[in-house]
């Protein structure tokens, strides 16, 4: 490696050491930070993101960038770089360009703006008092537009947002695979519905001891590999998974006496993420190959370890004796397999996060809808709460009782994460290819999984996925997997095999 792109990876290695910092400052504030401090806390984020904005404009970093590439059109007319260094390069510009056109000012107000508008999300959420976000969440949509325009005036402000977080992705190209993944998940879920209901266990009528429940979520990311000598789990309103380093990845869960499931599923959705973010190659460690390659691929691991781990029949056929173990006063009546039905039954409801499998990519597909009207029309924050009722009764025929369990119930839109919610869906797709793949190169997935043995599953998902990193884009790094360019086949297919079994019927 030349002395010049190692000068160029040492100011970008600073760069992500920086904002490594800055994820240690909003960790706090989810977690530990006293309520008082959100306006010091705010102007400490603050006066960061300029720091950092400096960076991304020095004369240095734009020097050594130029020594490979021509500023205005990304083009490397350097023929003495390798081809993993070109790819390096792109991806340092893409970075090094998004950033260049935000004024270090909006920045510094918009990050302000993020933290402040997450503590009053949270003071709304647990007073379900809409006033309270309301014009934060005004001035956040504002930001967001803004953003847009800096970023790329000429395309759609919702294909820019959505290019952050999923690299390539356009609404044209998402439009038709959610259209055809829509009416497939509402065929399915209409011919469930119409179905004999499969008696399930109530667990809202008992109480779940919460000390017992972290023990559980504890073992549990033992079990699956989580490093706790390279990170930790707490508390938090809304779980989340942050990185500051491979060896200091920070997880959060919730827990309700009264759901046992909420904090399992939370444990091992963002378990997955964590094990992401500790399986990344540190040698990249502050470079675009040292981060995920999208959050549709970042999803894919959550939702893996969620639904093809921690809902699957083979996990409980291992495990159930355990946590009946736990909790023999709730659970001593029920088997295996009436546990196994109770998890993954089928219903609509209000809450994304506690919903099936079937039914969970309507929630995200609402979302869908709702955040292109915000960016690319000009809808009213008053007209909010009622158009995210009227969707919701027209995708799933339910009306939230309440706008804790409506508008207030997710975090993002108070973090500005406009274009995230489409990775979740994006995510079940690419999870359904990658645990197919995984289970025809690993035979003895299942018996593993019965087992508690997830060596080897997070071996292959290290080697095929998190060491990666942005060496690839997310279509060309599932393409890979498949063989062939992404499709919802694996998808369907998983639910269909999946729910005929618990219904007894085919799908």
């Amino acid at each position: 490696m030349s002395e010049s792109f190692q000068n160029l990876l040492n100011i970008v290695r600073s760069i992500g050491t920086l904002i490594s910092i800055e994820s240690v400052l909003r960790w706090d504030q989810e977690t530990y930070m006293p309520k008082g401090s959100i306006q010091s806390r705010s102007n400490q984020i603050k006066l960061l993101s300029c720091i950092i904005q400096d960076f991304y404009k020095s004369p240095q970093l734009i020097e050594s960038l130029e020594t490979f590439l021509n500023l205005e059109t990304g083009e490397i007319y350097n023929d003495s770089l390798e081809s993993s260094q070109k790819r390096l390069l792109k991806e340092i510009y893409r970075d090094w360009k998004i950033a260049n056109s935000l004024p270090t000012e909006f920045v510094a107000e918009f990050a302000q703006l993020k933290s402040e508008s997450q503590y009053y999300w949270e003071e709304a959420y647990n007073k379900n008092d809409y006033s309270i976000f309301k014009p934060y969440l005004e001035r956040i949509i504002s930001f967001s537009k803004q953003k847009a325009q800096f970023i790329n005036p000429d395309i759609s402000p919702y294909d820019v947002l959505l290019d952050l977080y999923e690299p390539g992705m356009t609404q044209s190209q998402l439009d038709p695979i959610f259209k055809d993944l829509k009416s497939q998940i509402l065929d399915i879920f209409s011919k469930i519905s119409n179905l004999k209901s499969i008696d399930t266990i109530n667990f809202s009528n008992s109480s779940f001891d919460l000390g017992k429940q972290q023990e559980l979520s504890i073992q549990l990311l033992n079990k699956i590999g989580f490093n706790f000598n390279c990170g930790r789990i707490d508390l938090s309103t809304h779980p989340f998974t942050t990185d500051f380093h491979p060896t200091d990845v920070r997880l959060t869960t919730r827990f309700k006496s009264n759901d046992l499931l909420e904090g399992f599923t939370s444990t091992l959705h963002e378990g997955g993420h964590a094990l992401y973010e500790q399986g990344i190659d540190q040698q990249w460690y502050g470079t675009p190959f040292g981060r995920y390659c999208s959050l549709g691929v970042h999803e894919s691991q959550s939702r893996l370890w969620e639904n093809h781990i921690g809902k699957s029949k083979s996990f409980w056929q291992g495990h159930y004796q355990k946590i009946q173990g736990l909790f023999p006063d709730q659970l001593g009546d029920y088997n295996v397999d009436h546990f196994y039905q109770s998890i993954n039954h089928v219903k609509a409801q209000p809450i994304r996060v506690q919903s099936d499998e079937i039914t969970y990519n309507l929630h995200v597909l609402i979302r869908y809808e709702i955040e292109k009207k915000i960016i690319n029309e000009s809808i009213s924050v008053d007209d909010l709460p009622d158009l995210w009722n009227q969707t919701y009764h027209d995708y799933l025929g339910i009306t939230p009782d309440s706008l804790k369990e409506g508008l207030l119930q997710d975090v993002h839109w108070a973090s500005g994460l406009f274009g995230y919610f489409p990775t979740y869906t994006l995510g079940n797709i690419y999870g359904a290819i990658i645990f197919e793949k995984a289970s025809e190169e690993i035979q003895s997935l299942d018996k593993n999984i019965q087992d508690g043995d997830f060596t080897l599953l997070r071996q292959w998902l290290q080697t095929n996925i998190h060491s990666v990193g942005r060496q690839k884009r997310s279509l060309e790094l599932i393409e890979s997997i498949q063989g062939e360019p992404v499709n919802i086949s694996p998808f369907i297919n998983y639910l269909k095999n999946k729910y005929s079994d618990i219904y007894n019927s085919a799908l």
